[in-house]
């Protein structure tokens, strides 16, 4: 449930709207996970929120373009 909420304030795929959704879902020990090349919102993860409410990783579309290159 809370990764469709987050998707959903982070579907327009622009940082401050990503920034918002980490924000709102971030607590003491979750982050938000979004893709570092496409800046899609790939859930929310156990993190440290003190360095800061978003964290990297990367989608399967990116990856495979990765793999292919």
């Amino acid at each position: 449930m809370l990764d469709d909420c987050a998707r959903e304030v982070a579907a327009g795929l622009d940082m401050e709207a990503i920034e918002k959704a980490a924000a709102v879902f971030a607590d003491a020990i979750h982050v938000a996970r979004i893709c570092a090349w496409c800046k899609v919102f790939l859930g929310v993860i156990e993190g440290n929120p003190r360095e800061g409410a978003i964290t990297h990783g990367i989608c399967e579309p990116c990856a495979t373009e990765m793999e292919e290159t």
